[in-house]
């Protein structure tokens, strides 16, 4: 069954003829199918692959066959409305920013152009709040197919064209406008300097202060043998390629990751330090003085040795007025391992168990001494540990405190600050493949295990005050608060394929949750969606919305 047919069977006759006669576009008689495009981190995806994303004030989902994204927003309670707003053709990138509050679209365009009418390939960026509409629009000469956001939401890089000849060094930097009616710069090509390398990762750094006292953001790419430093605050340089150092058989080593930290006055400044592939040795580069005209800084090199190959880096400060250090996991040794970035003295400190990632969480904890806290897991062992760094060097071992958990923690979600930081001292511990998760209390220092019936997917509101777990294709799904720590089993009537809450326009108090329902009708699928009130959710007191992928033509 068509779009068309369905409509007819839902609407009948007379409305066909009010708004279709004499006609209709060929998209019509394509049915509506589910468009699955993973997010960039699959692991932190909680649509299942899908093209849905939950935004600040809406709910995104691409309708592939029309060439629209179906923005839901929700004007009064238990009430949805449905925007129609146009995009590419060939969509391949449908990503959010890390807040939530803008939907990127990347398409192909008719690939290739043989007629000036047909489309471009072009990148749109949409406002995600109570009122969706376009903010920008980006047309490309040549077809991309990657989307790095800058956490931050200033920036984001389009790369990977796969045009008949493409170079992958080239990429486009976009700086975001701040918000509707702004005019959006032009992006800013660069094609680096290339030593038969491709990129890989790419970091963007904070504001990092320069020799001149200026601050300003990079970005790292991360190549197969060095990197490429841009200065995003000077489109007028040129970029710095660091070669990494030989390894063993003559080749180069190749970068796993990049930390950054800011200086600290009187003590040292801002540096990047490189974690290598397999090799125990770190790549510290202090910012120095330029060498020409041509940049603001210039990088110097130190390769430290810390005896077994690191899993994860991070910079730490170890005192109140400084003590800046690069802490190196080394689960080989069971190990940390903390470079003095000035002098490369390597302090080791034991560990209970062979940790293997590491997180700062001073802020969340509210510690205000300079000293850092940092969170270590991993998923091989059933503990966590609280590492005080204030107290590590010259008393290693009284510095950490573990806890014993039931699950091997794989990740450690952030509970969203943008609307409120009243649970910022809050963090969700998941493992995969696991009937448990654990929320975190940073300040108090306690873990509450949270059972589960199966092994659900974890969607945390934009508001920072509770979270969503659901299993797809279930009917059942949970509601989570942090005060009280307090879960709430509801239904739906219908298999459930996303679940989320979101801000809506009766107040900054109100919102609505939303679980999305793919359906299977005659052979063909559509949209559905049951509406609960976002704060006090009821099984009992609910709205459903079938045929949603046919609001469009009312």
């Amino acid at each position: 069954m068509n779009r068309w047919t369905m409509a007819q069977s839902l609407w009948g006759l007379s409305l066909l003829c009010s708004v279709g006669c004499g006609g209709r576009a060929d998209e019509w008689d394509v049915p509506f199918a589910p468009t699955r495009i993973a997010a960039s981190d699959p692991t932190l995806d909680p649509s299942g692959g899908y093209a849905v994303r939950g935004l600040t004030g809406s709910v995104a989902l691409l309708d592939q066959s029309l060439n629209e994204v179906l923005m839901l927003t929700s004007p009064r309670r238990l009430e949805l409305e449905a925007t129609r707003l146009p995009v590419g053709l060939n969509v391949v990138r449908f990503e959010s920013s890390a807040a939530r509050d803008r939907l990127f679209v990347l398409s192909r365009g008719v690939t290739p152009r043989f007629k000036e009418t047909d489309e471009p390939p072009q990148l749109m960026v949409f406002d995600g709040g109570i009122a969706p509409e376009q903010l920008a629009r980006y047309a490309l000469k040549d077809p991309y197919d990657q989307l790095v956001i800058d956490p931050m939401g200033k920036w984001l890089i389009v790369h990977g064209s796969d045009g008949l000849v493409s170079n992958p060094n080239e990429l486009l930097l976009i700086q975001l406008p701040e918000g509707a009616g702004e005019a959006a710069p032009p992006p800013r090509s660069v094609t680096l300097n290339s030593y038969g390398g491709k990129p890989k990762r790419f970091v963007f750094t904070g504001e990092l202060t320069m020799p001149n006292e200026e601050r300003h953001r990079l970005l790292v790419v991360q190549r197969e043998k060095d990197l490429a430093i841009i200065d995003l605050d000077d489109e007028d340089s040129t970029e710095i390629t660091v070669g990494l150092p030989q390894d063993d058989s003559g080749g180069f080593e190749s970068p796993v990751d990049v930390v950054f930290h800011d200086g600290i006055p009187g003590e040292v400044g801002a540096m990047l330090a490189v974690q290598l592939a397999e090799d125990p040795n770190v790549y510290i580069l202090p910012i120095q003085p330029p060498e020409s005209d041509e940049h603001a800084f210039s990088l110097g090199s130190n390769l430290v040795d810390v005896g077994g190959n690191p899993s994860m880096l991070d910079f730490v400060r170890t005192s109140g007025d400084g003590g800046l250090r690069l802490a190196a996991l080394v689960p080989s040794k069971q190990a940390a391992k903390l470079i003095d970035p000035t002098s490369s003295k390597v302090t080791d400190v034991a560990l209970p168990v062979p940790f293997r990632k590491i997180r700062r969480v001073t802020s969340e904890v509210g510690a205000d001494a300079g000293q850092d806290i940092a969170l270590l897991y991993g998923a091989t062992a059933n503990t966590i540990a609280f590492w005080q760094l204030g107290v590590t060097v010259g008393t290693p071992y009284r510095s950490i405190d573990a806890y014993d958990l039931g699950i091997g923690v794989d990740q450690v979600l952030d509970v969203p600050t943008g609307e409120s930081a009243e649970f910022a001292n809050r963090k969700i511990l998941a493992g995969q493949n696991s009937l448990q998760f654990y929320v975190l209390d940073l300040s108090e220092r306690k873990s509450f295990p949270l059972d589960t019936l199966s092994n659900l997917t974890l969607n945390l509101s934009p508001n920072g005050q509770q979270l969503w777990a659901f299993q797809p294709n279930a009917t059942g799904f949970a509601q989570l608060t942090f005060d009280p720590l307090q879960p709430a089993s509801l239904y739906a009537e219908e298999p459930i394929a996303f679940v989320h809450d979101f801000a809506t326009s009766r107040g900054q108090n109100e919102r609505t949750a939303i679980a999305l329902h793919f359906l299977a009708r005659r052979g063909s699928a559509s949209l559905a969606a049951t509406l609960f009130d976002g704060n006090e959710p009821r099984t009992d007191e609910t709205r459903f919305y079938p045929a949603l992928e046919l609001r469009g033509i009312e």
